[in-house]
């Protein structure tokens, strides 16, 4: 059994999902196969916040739309306690979005929600994961192994455009930490 057939199975075995769905490689590969696994349990929830680039709303929301699944775009402030860029930032900005995520998941009915972490993000600095492990929220390509190249290779196989997408970091991250975040500074 491949290990995409132990994700389709996983996620099956999650009965209904919503889908943090950023548009980036990750997000996309999952929520293409949580369609395959449970098709109209499935949602995308993506997030508008004014450190997100506009580009890649859109290209969620063409790719949602083409794959014909449920598709929200929930509007987030700037969040209070990054406004300095500190250096948990992740942390935080991850637990104030994943909430309103769960909120929406809530409203539908659906059982569970799930986010894009892989396997190779564990070679990072990543505080959102702590938020992640807090709020219970699913990881299905990391407790499947799935890494990046993997990711990237089953992509292609679907036939998703983003098989080969470039890694867009966060906004926020091109910000050294412990520095405000201006609204000019995003734009640029």
């Amino acid at each position: 059994m491949t290990k995409y057939d132990r994700l389709i199975n996983q996620l099956k075995g999650l009965e209904s999902l919503t889908v943090a769905f950023s548009g980036g490689v990750d997000s996309t590969f999952l929520l293409a196969a949580a369609k395959q696994a449970l098709d109209t349990k499935v949602m995308a929830v993506t997030i508008s916040a004014p450190y997100m680039s506009l580009r890649e709303l859109n290209e969620a929301v063409e790719f949602a739309a083409k794959l014909k699944v449920q598709h929200k775009i929930l509007k987030a402030p700037m969040i209070r306690e990054i406004l300095n860029n500190p250096i948990d930032r992740c942390y935080h900005c991850k637990k104030s979005l994943l909430s309103l995520i769960i909120t929406e998941n809530k409203k539908v009915g659906f059982k569970h929600v799930a986010e894009g972490t892989n396997a190779d993000d564990l070679n990072d600095y990543r505080p959102g994961q702590k938020a992640i492990k807090e709020l219970n929220v699913e990881s299905p390509l990391l407790t499947i192994g799935l890494g990046k190249k993997l990711i990237r290779l089953y992509s292609k196989k679907l036939n998703l455009s983003t098989w080969n997408k470039p890694a867009y970091s966060c906004l926020l991250s091109r910000i050294p930490y412990d520095t405000p975040i201006l609204e000019q500074d995003l734009q640029r």
